[in-house]
């Protein structure tokens, strides 16, 4: 039976996670370049100064294909592992640079509006962001992340103004998840109405059996979600979105570097009436040259809203403003892009933000 969506979906790419002081692809190159393990290969030095070695991943595909010595792949990956091992120690340790009410106000927009429907937020990222952020396993409103059954947090841990949801002992503990490489006895069941965090490319906490990550990386992207039922079943959720009629999605720090991304965004713009809404630190004026130039007209002339810079530009920081409040300067920017369509669930619960 076909799923039932809200009118409003979120894509989020690397640029989201860049408010919260974690690395862009760009800052990845750069990590990379100075690896001392990676200057070891004269050969990966050269592959990332070339052109197309700017973006990371496709040094990492050259990897794959087998253009470089398995010692240096070995030494390519480790250097990313610790990468995103960082990237997790930030995220544990950075002061909020949004308030949490206003980031819970947003991502709200992309809720369920009736009992039957499937709310989505989906994401190119594989860090724990949004498990460090919204996800709270007794809350009605929780999010889940579809077919995969791991407690975030331990029974009975309190989180308070000062502590937040981000420190809980079990959000880092690794996961082995067989669906990975084989598809569950009796197949993936429907989910329930509900809310979902849709890891397109894996997720950092996943591993498969053997205990070999499970994270998308390089080229051939499209190829590897393929083999993996699990992912399967996610981009299957994700073009169901897309292709489900006049459907609205909010892009934010996704910079249209994937093709099999770029290719269904397309191919719902043109054929199924999707509309994109950009909130993203580019501005309008490079990002319609990059686009077109990038042969991603389609994409540009499916932009109906544009927000242009960080999410703490329109977010408020922490402060002064009682913790419990949404900040105007939210309320407005959520108003402007969603109009009638606006959740003003915060409203209707004062403290929304610390009752899950």
């Amino acid at each position: 039976m076909p799923y039932i969506f809200p009118k409003w979906a979120l894509l989020t790419g690397a640029g989201f996670t860049a408010n919260w002081n974690a690395p862009t692809a760009n800052d990845i190159w750069c990590q990379l370049l100075s690896n001392l393990s990676v200057k070891n290969h004269q050969d990966l030095v050269d592959a990332l100064k070339s052109k197309d070695g700017l973006l990371f991943e496709n040094v990492v595909a050259s990897g794959q294909l087998g253009m470089f010595s398995r010692e240096a792949c070995g030494d390519l990956n480790v250097a990313l592992r610790d990468i995103y091992n960082d990237i997790e120690d930030i995220l544990y340790d950075v002061l909020e640079p949004v308030s949490f009410v206003d980031f819970d106000a947003l991502v709200a927009q992309f809720a369920p509006r009736a009992p039957e429907q499937v709310g989505l937020v989906f994401t190119l990222n594989q860090d724990m962001l949004f498990e460090r952020f919204r996800f709270v396993g007794h809350a009605e409103d929780a999010m889940k992340r579809p077919w995969v059954q791991k407690p975030i947090y331990e029974e009975g841990e309190v989180f308070g103004n000062n502590h937040f949801r981000r420190n809980s002992s079990k959000i880092n503990e690794p996961v082995i998840l067989e669906s990975l490489e084989s598809e569950p006895s009796g197949g993936f069941q429907n989910l329930d109405p509900g809310f979902y965090y849709v890891k397109l490319h894996g997720s950092w906490d996943w591993r498969r059996p053997g205990g070999h990550d499970a994270m998308v990386l390089g080229g051939g992207k499209l190829s590897t979600i393929q083999k993996s039922p699990l992912m399967k079943e996610y981009w299957c959720l994700f073009n169901s979105f897309l292709n489900s009629g006049n459907r609205r999605l909010m892009v934010i720090g996704y910079g249209f570097n994937d093709e099999h991304i770029n290719r269904v965004l397309i191919d719902a713009v043109n054929n199924h009436g999707l509309k994109i809404h950009l909130w993203d630190i580019e501005t309008h004026f490079s990002m319609r040259e990059r686009l077109i130039s990038g042969g991603l007209d389609a994409i540009w002339m499916g932009i109906e809203g544009y927000t242009v810079g960080a999410l703490t530009k329109h977010l408020r920081p922490l402060g002064p403003t009682p913790w419990h409040t949404v900040s105007m300067e939210a309320e407005h920017e959520l108003f402007r892009i969603f109009g009638d369509d606006t959740n003003l669930v915060w409203r209707n619960m004062p403290q929304y933000a610390f009752q899950k």
